[in-house]
């Protein structure tokens, strides 16, 4: 079925941080970051991204090419002296997928005859929410509305088998589950060092990224400028893959390697990001049928963040 085929090739492999708040010291030359959320302000993010998969067959590339567009609300607020409440309400969902010369695009605002099971299903969640509740280093305590969300587009499935509903249910938690926030927001939270630093220093720190492409990455972070309430990081990383013993074409891949760089600004603040672009390659061999097919993924990304 063509929601069956279009589930499988969806990958939301969204990333959106939060970074600490920075605050002034020593006239400027130093600085110190701590998680200031500002009460009852609102922040409207969108996030773009590009991936590009590239099979070598007998000499014959093919490529694959993703593209999606994402929005939703965000919300930070302090529960506890050392736990916060972050409420994110989807908005929209679009998404363009060139397989083989063909395009195929999902839309969760079309409406009537003109949408598709996908798009109804997308559609289903825009508006609804989930309240994530998190200690000071983003890690998760509690997740609200998720099973909400997933119960109110199963319900509507009652002609699918259970293969099907399984492959819709696996869609709605990448975008409303625990493994949505861990890739996308969690390790943010402790993204900069608790001492004081300077323009131009540097510092380092060891992430994994789950989901479709998972991978452990070793990431340097330099401060770039601090400069009429925003702050700018660049960061640039070596990547390697994490052993699950899934049946992902990750788990099968060889000679994996990667690398990723980027820019982040953030509202100096609150530490809430406004902008970011990053770029991030993979190469690998995967075995089919008897036969080493070289395997290349670019993936760009592009955040914008904006007060409502």
């Amino acid at each position: 079925m063509i929601l069956k085929k279009m589930i499988r090739k969806v990958s939301f492999g969204l990333l959106f941080p939060l970074l600490c708040s920075c605050n002034n010291y020593d006239k400027g030359q130093h600085f110190s970051f701590a998680i200031s959320p500002i009460e009852n302000v609102k922040y409207y993010y969108t996030i773009k991204n590009e991936k590009i998969s590239t099979f070598e067959v007998e000499n014959k590339k093919v490529v694959s090419e993703n593209k999606s567009t994402v929005g939703f609300i965000y919300e930070l607020t302090q529960d506890t002296s050392n736990n916060y409440r972050v409420k994110l309400t989807y908005d929209q969902f679009y998404i363009v997928m060139i397989n083989n010369g063909k395009e195929q695009i999902i839309d969760a605002s079309k409406t009537g005859d003109e949408a598709e099971q996908i798009d109804k299903l997308l559609a289903d969640i825009l508006g609804s929410s989930i309240i994530v509740t998190i200690n000071s280093k983003g890690g998760i305590i509690d997740v609200e509305g998720k099973n909400a969300i997933r119960d109110k587009v199963l319900a509507g499935l009652t002609t699918y088998n259970s293969g099907e509903k399984k492959q819709v249910e696996e869609l709605i938690n990448q975008l409303t589950g625990e493994s949505f926030f861990n890739n996308n927001l969690q390790d943010n939270f402790n993204l900069l060092p608790d001492s004081l630093i300077k323009k131009g220093d540097s510092w380092n720190r060891v992430v994994k990224q789950t989901g479709e492409i998972m991978f452990e990455a070793n990431n340097k972070y330099t401060l770039i400028d601090v400069e009429n309430g925003f702050a700018e990081i660049d960061f640039n990383s070596t990547i390697k893959k994490i052993e699950n013993g899934d049946n992902s074409i990750m788990e099968h891949m060889r000679d994996f390697k990667g690398n990723q760089s980027g820019t982040y600004i953030i509202f100096e603040k609150s530490g809430l990001l406004n902008k970011a672009a990053t770029k991030s390659n993979f190469t690998g061999v995967v075995r089919v049928m008897g036969r080493d097919v070289p395997v290349s993924i670019k993936v760009k990304r592009e955040i914008n963040v904006k007060k409502i």
